[in-house]
């Protein structure tokens, strides 16, 4: 055992002992994990897996999360009577990652609250698969939960017959040369209505891929116009 394992495992008397006597209480599903890559000579490939340790003699197991590898050493008469296994300890990188998620996550749910408080849908059009992604305050000005829309197709149909010509130039005039605009048009309503948005919207392209995008927002303007 070198340091590193010591790290992860705690002070104990580890050396010539079977490990799971050595370390009880990480038993877990380890002793079938094992017999199955000797029986079947199959590598085993584990992600992120969860071990209960205790660090040191006076303190109770904690999780610890690993990525682990057993390996099948086979004997020249085929057998496999031996298993080597790797495993680093990553439970501080995902506890990391976690809190990156969580923070990502409660941002994206601030964000998606205001636009919804402003009555302002935000969204992203990807040109060459003509899939649109969208946010905010769809149940505000449609009474829907989710988009009307997915595709930028689907998006000019939308649009109330007499508005679509108008905005086709705006997009075809910007996707030609990256640019930007800005427009007022009227929405069809699902309950046969109308609603006028105030949107702006930009093309860009991955400087790396050429891969273009559009992204854009759009503001419920319908008391105004009233």
């Amino acid at each position: 055992a070198n340091d590193a394992y010591y790290r992860l495992v705690g002070r104990r008397d580890l050396i010539g002992r079977p490990a799971f006597e050595a370390m009880p209480e990480a038993v877990g599903n380890f002793p079938a994990l094992i017999a199955g890559v000797m029986q079947t000579h199959q590598p085993f490939h584990g992600h992120e897996i969860p071990v209960m340790l205790a660090r040191t003699e006076d303190m109770a197991p904690e999780e610890r999360l690993l990525d682990l590898v057993y390996l099948p050493l086979i004997d020249p008469d085929g057998r496999c009577t031996r298993v080597l296994g790797h495993g680093t300890d990553v439970t501080e990188n995902v506890q990391l990652r976690r809190r990156a998620e969580n923070a990502e996550l409660l941002s994206y749910q601030r964000l998606t609250d205001a636009l919804s408080a402003g009555r302002m849908i935000a969204w992203e059009w990807d040109v060459q698969t003509d899939a649109i992604t969208s946010r905010g305050a769809w149940l505000e000005l449609f009474n829907r939960k989710e988009p009307l829309f997915t595709t930028g197709k689907a998006a000019h149909e939308f649009l109330h017959q007499d508005d679509r010509p108008a905005r086709v130039q705006k997009v075809r005039a910007a996707l030609a040369s990256d640019a930007s605009w800005h427009m007022r048009y009227r929405a069809l309503h699902p309950d046969g209505g109308v609603v006028w948005l105030e949107e702006r919207a930009t093309s860009r392209r991955d400087s790396v891929t050429g891969h273009q995008f559009v992204t854009g927002l759009v503001l419920d303007i319908s008391a105004r116009k009233k």
